[in-house]
């Protein structure tokens, strides 16, 4: 049986220096307050301050697809790692909480 490689259409080309990049992952989040301006979600992975993302939010059959950036992210009383919204006890339920704008 031949190798991994043998199975390729075109031969990989190996990084000499240092290439990144960024990936999109599709994680529920839970909505906690919203408003025209903005919502507080609760995640239960960190998203980076100034980072932007885009939200489905749905209700019944439809959904629509927001664009927000995380403008606020604070410490929570459940562990040091943990971020909370403007709320300092909103944090009961998830270990990160943010505001989306």
């Amino acid at each position: 049986m031949g190798s991994e490689s043998d199975k390729r259409d075109t031969e990989r080309v190996l990084i000499l220096g240092d290439l990144q990049g960024e990936i999109m992952v599709f994680e529920p989040l839970q909505i906690k307050e919203i408003s025209r301006g903005g919502a507080s979600v609760e995640t239960g992975f960190p998203l980076a301050l100034n980072s932007l993302h885009e939200i489905r939010l749905t209700l019944g059959h439809k959904s629509v697809v927001l664009k927000g950036r995380v403008a606020i992210r604070k410490s929570s009383p459940t562990g040091p790692a943990s971020n909370s919204s403007s709320r300092p006890n909103a944090c009961a339920r998830s270990s990160r909480n943010f505001w989306i704008r």
